[in-house]
């Protein structure tokens, strides 16, 4: 019987080491943005409110990837910490905005944290919540789809849709890697709306193709790119 319950512990043991390895491994990043004036289409009950500030695509996360999807929520212990972010305060209310009007910005960023930073802490530059938010400022003033759009005269306009391929060859000139992106249909519109994209980085943060993200991608022959209503 002794012997029996040591076997039963060592099984329960192995599970659990098991469990947790399984839910913080990880290899890669997906670097998560998205386009406010589609994204706000999308809020239910219409309850979105884009901040005056914002004028640019904005971050939906940073999030640790591996080949079986997104651990999430690697440790529990490690509260967020808003007063953290105050020197940052100002560049995430610009370019990290919760768009959601009944909720504030620091229920998204506390979510985005629990659920992906904690499991990016592995890396020393990403060992703390304010590396964690103010790497993902880097990358977004790094990889600025709407000027990289911009640069190849295809700007936001709610009448005339743009080719879904010029869009892809515009990113991927500014990138020189492939990234992922996403649409959605909505009744207003004949074709889909380009609402959010993927870039994928290595740990050490350099492009890396996001040819392993499994996920419905923008498919149709054109798109459009919705303007700010203001």
């Amino acid at each position: 019987m002794h012997c029996y319950f040591a076997a039963c512990i060592l099984l329960i043991h192995f599970s659990v080491v098991l469990s947790v390895e399984s839910n913080t491994t990880w290899s890669y990043f997906v670097f998560a943005q998205q386009w406010p004036p589609a994204a706000c289409l999308q809020v239910p009950g219409g309850k979105c409110k884009i901040p005056d500030e914002v004028s640019d695509w904005s971050i939906h996360g940073l999030w640790p990837t591996s080949d079986k999807g997104y651990p999430s929520f690697c440790n529990s212990s490690w509260p967020f910490d808003p007063d953290l972010l105050k020197p940052i305060l100002h560049a995430l209310e610009e370019k990290w905005p919760n768009i959601y009007a009944d909720s504030s910005e620091i229920v998204f960023w506390k979510h985005e944290w629990s659920k992906h930073g904690t499991c990016a802490t592995s890396l020393d530059s990403f060992d703390t919540e304010k590396k964690y938010f103010s790497q993902s400022l880097k990358l977004h003033d790094k990889y600025n789809i709407h000027e990289f759009l911009q640069r190849a005269g295809l700007m936001p306009n709610k009448d005339k849709p743009l080719l879904l391929s010029y869009v892809q060859n515009a990113i991927h000139t500014a990138v020189n890697a492939t990234v992922k992106l996403f649409c959605k249909n909505h009744e207003e519109y004949p074709q889909p709306i380009l609402t959010s994209m993927y870039v994928c980085l290595n740990k050490a943060l350099e492009l890396i193709d996001c040819d392993k993200i499994d996920e419905p991608v923008c498919k149709k022959t054109y798109v459009y790119y919705l303007p700010f209503d203001r």
